[in-house]
């Protein structure tokens, strides 16, 4: 796998714009050999005014076979909206998870082979609608944690050299 994780910040900080394409290179051999080559792209837009903000999310599709057993998984993308708000040690917010579908539908499992072949679907309310009210109130103590902290997700190193 290839990626590349870019994040920028405009308007002063207030605008933060994340993407993480990857290219996904997979060959397997054996009784279920295949090649599977595939881009998949994770977007984030975050928005900050006053002591509220907004934040999107958008995960393409995938198509990958498992290493070990040569079943093929079509996933589906996946999307959530947040609003938020925060003053001091309390924060809310309002989300909505793949507020277009309704069908419970995670993926699609196929197997072909010589002598078998096998279709299934996987149903999983992870991907069916969903909206959320959450309240949190956080308590002083420890490392101070900052506006731009609460939206990092990432999952690789901070490069030096981009410093």
């Amino acid at each position: 796998m290839m990626g590349i994780n870019a994040t920028a910040k405009l308007l002063g900080g207030r605008l933060t714009a994340r993407i993480n394409p990857r290219l996904w290179l997979r060959r397997t051999t054996g009784v279920f050999a295949m090649t599977r080559n595939e881009l998949t792209c994770t977007a984030q837009l975050s928005y900050f005014f006053g002591n509220f903000y907004t934040t999107g999310w958008y995960m393409t599709p995938s198509h990958y076979p498992d290493e070990n057993s040569g079943i093929e998984s079509k996933t589906s993308s996946q999307y959530q909206l947040q609003l938020g708000w925060g003053s001091g040690s309390w924060n809310l917010r309002v989300s909505a998870s793949n507020f277009l579908r309704s069908d419970w539908r995670a993926n699609r499992e196929i197997l072909r082979s010589e002598y078998y072949d096998m279709s299934r679907r996987v149903y999983s309310p992870s991907q069916h609608m969903g909206f959320a009210l959450t309240a949190t109130y956080t308590f002083g103590y420890g490392k101070r944690v900052e506006r731009d902290n609460e939206l990092k997700h990432e999952s690789s190193a901070s490069s030096a050299i981009l410093k």
